[in-house]
């Protein structure tokens, strides 16, 4: 599709299938409680877009920049999010369900807390700094990963198995961890 220029439209509660939608422009944007399936939606700015409670179901969303947007209680399932932007974006209570979001270094200071997420795909040199995971669930193998600075507090990761990851001042009080990754507090 050629570039158009959506920003600042509201269109909470629609259904959207089938569609592509790549190369536009949402920012600012309210699409709040609306379901995408089966979209190409890549290489698009979200920027700051209200995108509470959407559901995105085998949508393409690679290179789009989703920095700053709102993602409360939103679904993400089957969805390709490689080279997706997510810093200072807001995704507690989202679940996250075999994704792909390989090359994806702009993943910083995001907020996933009360969040479901899980990796079929092996997550490797992920930028995570300073993400905020509290009382989430993980089921995800990452290698290579940076989870500085990032919050575990109340975490269930005892499915996960992190190799080569960085977990330089995070914090773990209270986390469930399991015999895959127990050697994390010894860092």
């Amino acid at each position: 599709m050629e570039y158009l220029d959506f920003s600042g439209i509201k269109g909470s509660q629609q259904v959207v299938k089938n569609m592509d939608l790549s190369n536009c422009n949402f920012s600012n944007t309210d699409f709040q409680y609306t379901i995408f399936e089966y979209c190409e939606i890549a290489n698009c700015d979200f920027t700051k877009a209200k995108l509470n409670y959407v559901y995105f179901k085998k949508c393409n969303l690679e290179s789009s920049n989703f920095e700053g947007a709102s993602l409360k209680f939103s679904n993400f399932d089957q969805c390709v999010m490689d080279h997706t932007n997510l810093s200072n974006s807001i995704m507690n209570y989202c679940k996250l369900i075999d994704i792909s979001i390989q090359n994806s270094g702009l993943l910083t200071d995001i907020d996933f807390s009360n969040s479901r997420i899980v990796c079929k795909e092996i997550l490797k040199n992920i930028n995570f700094e300073s993400a905020n995971f509290y009382n989430s669930y993980l089921d995800m193998e990452a290698h290579f990963c940076n989870f500085s600075k990032s919050n575990f507090s109340l975490a269930n990761i005892s499915g996960s198995i992190f190799l080569g990851c960085d977990f330089k001042h995070s914090l773990f009080d209270n986390a469930i961890l399991g015999s895959k990754n127990m050697d994390l507090l010894s860092q």
